[in-house]
């Protein structure tokens, strides 16, 4: 959980792990990794390093997970078409940064130069802000003058704030109480206490102009987490070069340790461990290896389709999130120009929001 990471107790030892590794075994161990995600491979690393024998398994043919970029070879130009954005505030992905000796440029999330086409009419963002009803939403009276940011803010920001009191506590609070709800519900049914009601046409207008049209069935857990973040004032950068370049600083250390195409289909612990069995996604031929011990990097989405014996060996409650976890459909579509003509007219970073399909 996102909380975990920003608000360890422990994170100056956290960080002397990274910079100086684990204590080295005299013990070692046969290590199974599933998964060459950041996860896998931060795993992964730490482990070998410690003196233990680590196997990755991962079915793409490529280190990442969902840190991707795709290279123009005759332009030199990149897109990730994962992760793009890396907050300041996620203290050991900017450790392992520094590590490497990755550089990195701001990345600017909005700018008031943001073109915004929305119920047929263009405008900027800084003009929005302005005057919020330049886009004609039919909200209700008490609604008028405001942005989408300021109606959204009324109901979060009271939350966000008692978060802010104490981080560690009251981040498990919040879970608590609003943890049954989605993002569209809470918009729709939220607490009294906060003495604000949205009409349908706001929430519309919420999702569309904040981008979280697509994210309505989202935990609005999750979905608070996401405002939490945004609203650091150390804001968001890039890997340049691209961000895979960040996996890909494993691979001097773990490229002989990753064995590509395998999708894991069984996992089975034993007395002498876990077998782990395998199916090659090119020659679809299975195999399987037998370890200590076994760690799970791979999405819920993909962990579902995984067979374990004996079952019990993942708790009730871990097979209900594994089973129900919500998952939101995302396309990201790269366009290559001649040039930066938008720079030219001003437009440094930022977005477009629409509401076209």
């Amino acid at each position: 959980m996102q909380k975990d990471i920003m608000y360890n107790t422990d994170m100056d030892e956290t960080l002397k792990v990274i910079n100086k590794g684990l204590k080295k075994t005299t013990n070692p161990k046969q290590i199974i990794v599933v998964g060459a995600g950041m996860a896998g491979l931060v795993s992964a690393s730490l482990l070998k390093d410690a003196g233990h024998d680590v196997k990755i398994f991962e079915a793409n043919n490529r280190v990442g997970g969902r840190i991707e970029t795709v290279r123009m070879e005759d332009t030199g130009l990149y897109l990730d078409v994962g992760a793009m954005r890396i907050p300041y505030s996620h203290t050991l992905t900017m450790a392992y940064i520094r590590k490497f000796g990755l550089q990195v440029s701001p990345f600017i999330n909005r700018n008031e130069t943001d073109i915004i086409y929305v119920n047929g009419r263009k405008t900027t963002l800084k003009q929005y802000e302005k005057d919020p009803s330049i886009l004609k939403y039919p909200v209700e009276i008490n609604e008028v003058g405001k942005t989408s940011e300021e109606l959204l803010l009324l109901a979060v920001q009271p939350i966000i704030n008692f978060i802010k009191k104490n981080p560690e506590k009251n981040w498990d609070v919040v879970v608590k109480d609003f943890g049954r709800y989605s993002t569209g519900q809470f918009l729709k049914y939220h607490p009294y206490q906060y003495n604000t009601y949205f009409s349908p046409v706001t929430i519309e207008m919420i999702g569309v102009l904040l981008d979280l049209e697509g994210f309505l069935e989202r935990s609005f857990v999750e979905t608070l987490r996401f405002l939490y973040i945004m609203q650091e004032e150390s804001g968001f950068c890039e890997i340049v070069g691209g961000n895979d370049r960040l996996p890909k600083s494993f691979l001097p250390q773990l490229e002989g340790n990753i064995i590509y195409n395998q999708k894991l289909m069984k996992l089975h612990q034993h007395d002498n461990g876990v077998t782990a069995f395998y199916r090659n996604e090119e020659t679809f031929e299975y195999s399987s290896i037998t370890g200590d011990l076994v760690i799970i990097t791979i999405p819920f989405s993909t962990m579902r389709f995984v067979e374990v014996d004996p079952f019990d060996s993942i708790s009730h409650e871990k097979w209900k999130a594994i089973r129900e976890l919500h998952y939101m459909p995302a396309t990201k579509i790269g366009i290559q120009f001649k040039s930066r003509f938008w720079e030219e007219q001003g437009q440094l970073g930022g977005r477009i929001i629409t509401d076209l399909p």
